[in-house]
């Protein structure tokens, strides 16, 4: 099924303005209820959470904050809204984010999307999801607020990738080896602890690596 969501038809470059600042969100956590399984978490995502919560993947799972769920093909943690409230579990009793340093890619995006076209990822304004008015431009990167920004972008592009060819992959598989590779990439990207080194986009790109490697996408045997 199909979703359609309305923008204002431009494409924007990391470095360019977008009217996206919607000043500390003041009043308004509507973009943080009802979300269901949407907000899926991507490893730099899982990664941060496990850091600054002080808690395990397994810890995070059996205490309601997130979830395992079928998401293009693949089986992907994404946060738990708390069936009491439909709210976000991270959501303070005063309606605001209890984890913003830290909180997940696609929450630092909204009322961006992301656009992925040719090998190239590029964001889109989404005019109708927040209702918040006389929002100011900022700059794209600036919005996201990771650093370094250019590290950032190119690892949720590779990231999408990955998961694009991992899913034509799997489409070619018996259901053996495809419950063995979900179950291999949760393990590797979400559930094991590693040392980044203070270059964790550096840590994912050289994991995505091997990972492609270890299963066979792009190479081939001599």
């Amino acid at each position: 099924m199909s979703i359609d969501l309305k923008t204002d038809g431009r494409f924007y470059e990391p470095e360019e303005m977008v009217r996206a600042n919607c000043q500390d969100c003041i009043g308004c956590c509507d973009c943080c209820t009802g979300m269901g399984d949407t907000i899926v978490l991507d490893p730099y995502d899982v990664r941060m959470l496990k850091n600054n919560c002080g808690k395990t993947m397994e810890q995070l799972l059996q205490q309601g904050l997130l979830s395992l769920g079928m998401a293009g093909g693949l089986i992907l943690p994404h946060i738990q809204m708390n069936p009491e409230t439909d709210c976000c579990p991270f959501l303070s009793d005063e309606g605001r984010c209890s984890i913003h340093a830290y909180r997940p890619g696609i929450c630092r995006l909204f009322p961006l999307g992301r656009n992925f076209e040719d090998g190239k990822l590029t964001y889109i304004l989404l005019t109708d999801e927040c209702k918040k008015q006389n929002r100011s431009k900022i700059k794209v990167s600036q919005w996201i607020g990771i650093k370094p920004a250019e590290k950032y972008h190119n690892f949720i592009l590779e990231w999408h990738t990955f998961r694009k060819n991992l899913t034509a992959l799997l489409a070619m598989s018996e259901e053996a080896r495809i419950k063995e590779i979900l179950m291999l990439v949760l393990k590797t990207f979400y559930y094991e602890e590693w040392l980044d080194e203070g270059d964790i986009f550096a840590v994912l790109s050289e994991k995505i690596k091997e990972m492609e490697k270890r299963l066979g996408m792009g190479y081939t045997t001599e």
